[in-house]
């Protein structure tokens, strides 16, 4: 299977497994990849891209709140073309294609199994709340302690001051 990639896909990287088969997508993979330029900067924030297409998403998702691809079997509308086909994957074909190597929880997305066995097998908390020594393993816990604790303690503050 290999060698049939790389017949079809001639331009291979020298630093990983990575092959293309025009040489212009080896030069962009190596740009921002590899040397991770960013030369696509967002005009109304900080956010710099390493291809132009990357920003345009940037800025009809994020600035413009674009949700162009509609579901057919419920009322998510994506960003993207590639959000829609995950939702559509995981809520309603409730695929679940990324096994656990150490246990039997399988999740919808690469990302989900990653987050899982950081913060399950491996006890990972790269979270750590600025205010206060709390750490967690997902960013949307330490989100929800933030709005939780640190919000009820300024509250409490301001109704004693």
């Amino acid at each position: 299977m290999k060698e049939i990639k790389r017949t079809q896909r001639p331009h291979a990287c020298s630093q990983c497994d990575a092959a293309f088969g025009e040489a212009s997508k080896l030069t962009r993979h190596v740009r921002t990849v590899h040397e991770k330029r960013r030369d696509h900067a967002c005009p109304q924030c900080d956010a710099a891209f390493g291809q132009a297409g990357s920003l345009r998403t940037h800025v009809r998702t994020v600035h413009e709140q674009r949700r162009d691809h509609a579901c057919p079997h419920c009322d998510y509308a994506g960003h993207t073309a590639s959000y829609l086909r995950t939702h559509v994957r995981t809520v309603h074909e409730k695929r679940r294609d990324h096994a656990c190597p150490q246990c039997d929880a399988a999740f919808g997305q690469a990302g989900d199994l990653r987050t899982h066995v950081h913060t399950v097998h491996e006890k990972r908390k790269d979270h750590a709340c600025p205010q206060c020594d709390a750490a967690f393993g997902k960013a949307s816990n330490l989100r929800a302690h933030v709005r939780t604790v640190h919000k009820q303690r300024e509250e409490e503050e301001e109704d004693t001051s």
